[in-house]
């Protein structure tokens, strides 16, 4: 019987089994929500970014991709103030002139755009930034999915 090779990247995006290596402790378990996040999704970049102790920055931890990822994301960018008052995901599908959402994209060949929260004590303690080359990228099943792994990893961390 012949074998064939899968393709890196799911079909069927689902994004379980998650199956972080709890003995690594948070680290284990922000590296595979990465890498699961990535891979589920086909997307072209992610990167987790942790809010520094001062609370005014957020730095790169761990960035998957072959493109250049920003150092740090400022508390004060319009976007990530904007993270901070609504709780929940951002999904940009579309640049679009000087929508302030656009700086999600970590990088100028990136189309569209999702921004992870994950949560400590009902605060925004890091967050999952992925972009993809494609338009319209992250629909409802991505969206819904990675979701719940936000909360799954929340839960498992705090």
């Amino acid at each position: 019987m012949m074998q064939t090779l899968q393709h890196p990247f799911r079909t069927d995006h689902s994004l379980l089994p998650f199956r972080p290596d709890i003995h690594l402790g948070k680290k284990g378990i922000l590296e595979t929500l990465v890498q699961t996040s990535l891979y589920q999704t086909a997307s072209d970049m992610a990167a987790l970014y942790s809010l520094n102790p001062d609370a005014e920055t957020f730095s790169l931890s761990l960035g998957l991709g072959i493109y250049r990822f920003p150092a740090k994301f400022d508390r004060d960018m319009e976007w990530v103030d904007f993270l901070f008052h609504c709780g929940d995901s951002l999904v940009l599908n579309r640049r679009s002139g000087k929508n302030f959402l656009n700086g999600i994209l970590m990088n100028p060949d990136m189309k569209s755009g999702y921004v992870l929260p994950l949560f400590k004590k009902n605060t925004i303690s890091d967050m999952v930034v992925l972009n993809s080359r494609v338009i319209n990228h992250y629909g409802r099943k991505n969206c819904t999915d990675l979701c719940s792994l936000g909360r799954i990893c929340s839960d498992l961390l705090y």
